[in-house]
């Protein structure tokens, strides 16, 4: 019985560990995925929208300078 409880308290320890390594592990990957999204919403947003913007200059513009 003494072995068991002696490996109880052990279990736990390592188990607790466990969960704070895993968790830490969790909210590393979800900063590093907010982060990336922020990134992604500041650098792609804007991008693709002058893009599409610019495109459709371009084409509204060729469509208004062809004669009709």
């Amino acid at each position: 019985m003494s072995g068991g409880t002696g490996k109880g308290p052990f279990w736990l320890k390592q188990l607790s560990r466990t969960c704070r390594k895993l968790q830490k592990g969790r909210n590393v990957i979800e900063e590093e995925r907010r982060s990336r999204e922020g990134a992604r919403h500041l650098i792609v947003s804007p991008s693709v929208a002058d893009a599409g913007n610019s495109h459709r200059d371009t084409v509204h513009g060729a469509e208004t300078a062809r004669p009709k």
